[in-house]
């Protein structure tokens, strides 16, 4: 077998020499590692037969059983759904060798967290742009019966076509959700419930508390802190975002407790970001932001119609009168 308890996973020779074999016997030759997770880590490879770039996704060394199993059913979904939509990840390949699974995904050059740590100053027209592509994927889900749960920039890829766009693509389901076997008669709305999923910064109040019932509004909660830090902090340049990482030790540093409370509070945008959106941006990010998933957007196709009105008048005005130069104070209803 590949795995073995004696070869360190990360770092051992033996290891990497088995790895690469295995990679080019299946048509790949490893380039370099580039992403590392608690179940497994991706790697940029060539396929020998085109030459083009891609992204293989490796399950870990020695995990339990039933996480194998839950990887190669996340995956081996992920392939059959033949995902066919330009801002979704599809998968290219899947196979297995002596138990270790390997998942080739297109090689996508970023992520959104590079460009939310990055120090440049965006227009709002090319940041609305981005987040569109987002939603229209995320609606493509919702569409499928797809619950993502886990949206987050470190989960969004993109290429750059040049200095004025992006294309965006929405990837690893890991902790998704396919509701379509369970729905009855209402296919508006699939539910999960049980165990707590989701990176605690993104994850919406009714995702974090045991035994909690979520349907696929906690996907539209994730949105709006992404266009909270994507939109209304980029436009200013250097950004108050922190990578998942750092983000999960400070939240790990409280206790559930003062966690959930803090997480009921009302979610309130700095008054820089709100002197220069759109009231009506600013009023969404606020709606996707709601404690209570009854208050927030009913769905993303909603969501989707609104940001495609508010890009049209970013684009159609010379500008600053549409822009909202008073502080919009928000109280949301008790």
């Amino acid at each position: 077998m590949l795995r073995s308890k004696n070869i360190d996973f990360m770092n051992d020779d033996n290891f990497e020499d088995a790895y690469r074999r295995v990679l080019r016997k299946h048509g790949y030759q490893f380039l370099q590692i580039i992403g590392r997770g608690g179940m497994s880590r991706v790697d940029e490879a060539r396929h020998l037969a085109t030459g083009k770039l891609r992204a293989i996704k490796h399950l870990g060394p020695n995990p339990p059983i039933e996480k194998i199993d839950r990887f190669k059913r996340i995956l081996r979904r992920e392939t059959e759904y033949a995902f066919d939509h330009p801002n979704v990840m599809k998968g290219l390949d899947l196979f297995e060798e002596n138990g270790d699974i390997f998942y080739v995904m297109p090689r996508m050059q970023h992520n959104l967290e590079h460009l939310l740590l990055d120090d440049e100053k965006y227009s709002l027209a090319f940041l609305m742009d981005i987040i569109i592509q987002v939603v229209a994927g995320l609606n493509y889900l919702h569409q499928n019966h797809i619950i993502h749960r886990d949206l987050k920039p470190s989960n969004i890829l993109y290429d750059a076509n040049g200095s004025n766009s992006m294309s965006i693509v929405i990837c690893d389901f890991g902790l998704s959700q396919d509701k379509a076997a369970k729905l009855k008669t209402d296919l508006s709305r699939f539910f999960g419930r049980g165990r707590r999923a989701g990176t605690m910064n993104y994850a919406a109040p009714e995702q974090l508390r045991k035994g909690g019932r979520y349907d696929k509004r906690c996907d539209i909660y994730a949105l709006g802190r992404l266009l909270d830090e994507l939109i209304a902090k980029k436009m200013n340049g250097a950004s108050k975002f922190i990578n998942t990482f750092q983000q999960d030790r400070q939240v790990h540093a409280l206790s559930k407790k003062v966690y959930l409370y803090k997480m009921d509070r009302p979610y309130i945008l700095d008054a820089s970001s709100r002197n220069q959106l759109p009231y009506s941006l600013s009023s969404l990010i606020l709606r996707c932001l709601q404690k209570n998933p009854d208050r927030r957007p009913a769905d993303v196709v909603q969501i989707f119609y609104e940001l495609t009105k508010i890009q049209q008048e970013v684009r159609s005005a010379a500008g600053t009168e549409f822009l909202q130069r008073e502080v919009m104070t928000y109280r949301p209803r008790q």
